[in-house]
């Protein structure tokens, strides 16, 4: 069973995460740059450890790693141009915020009519935004991230373990909407070749940092396209 999106995020790998390599079995996936954790949602019956260094994504995740079904399924719905309310959890106004968004990187505070409505996308499409459908989705893969956790730490600081390193850190052109967008991609490039065990690195192929990628697949925007690269090696285990 494959996972949707429990809400919608800028950047998300979630149509690319099938073209990955599958993860090493018997050891962790670790995300260091959590966001959506498309990547995880894919193979999410493995262990999961999620880093990300904004609060925001790290509230919203340990809610729904540990909120019950039915207090999710209890959230309100939203008409438009409606706020969302202020006496539920903070995590849950953050969850309701990014899918009333639409692919941002911060959660909004109102419903409005986005392009997905007015092009005719049924408003309970799981795809689309919040509502109804939305909500019992979500509702209903609870059960499968129980055993996933959540921790808020820069990328540096993750204590290093052998596992599958899903790195996808704000790009390096592009990923200026993040809240938290300063990289220092010299030492990133350095801390992803120490990684033990496997590393696959995301980026497309405007950046100059990461070598040896391969491409991986080009995405076609409404004024252009890129293609997304992938960093991808398998260091032994040493005995």
């Amino acid at each position: 069973m494959r996972l949707r999106p429990f809400f919608s995020y800028f950047g998300s790998k979630w149509r690319l995460a099938p073209r990955y390599p599958m993860p090493l079995l018997g050891c962790p996936i670790i995300e260091p740059f959590a966001g959506s954790a498309a990547y995880s949602l894919y193979h999410h019956q493995h262990q999961v450890k999620l880093y990300d260094k904004y609060s925001v994504i790290c509230e919203l995740w340990d809610y729904l790693i540990n909120v019950s079904e039915s207090e999710l399924l209890s959230l309100p719905l939203l008409d438009f141009g409606e706020q969302i309310p202020t006496d539920i959890p903070q995590a849950a106004q953050h969850l309701m915020g990014f899918w009333v968004s639409r692919a941002g990187t911060q959660p909004k505070r109102s419903r409005r009519k986005t392009r997905w409505v007015r092009k005719g996308r049924k408003a309970d499409n799981p795809g689309g935004e919040w509502s109804a459908q939305t909500r019992a989705m979500i509702a209903s893969q609870l059960q499968h991230i129980r055993h996933w956790t959540i921790e808020q730490r820069d990328y540096s600081s993750i204590e290093l373990e052998e596992g599958t390193w899903f790195v996808d850190p704000p790009y390096q052109v592009k990923g200026s909407n993040y809240v938290h967008n300063e990289i220092d991609y010299t030492k990133l490039l350095s801390w992803c070749q120490s990684l033990p065990g496997q590393a696959i690195v995301c980026e497309n192929s405007q950046s100059d940092w990461l070598p040896d990628a391969a491409p991986l697949h080009e995405t076609s925007g409404a004024r252009h396209s890129t293609i997304e690269i992938m960093y991808h090696t398998i260091t032994p285990t040493q005995p």
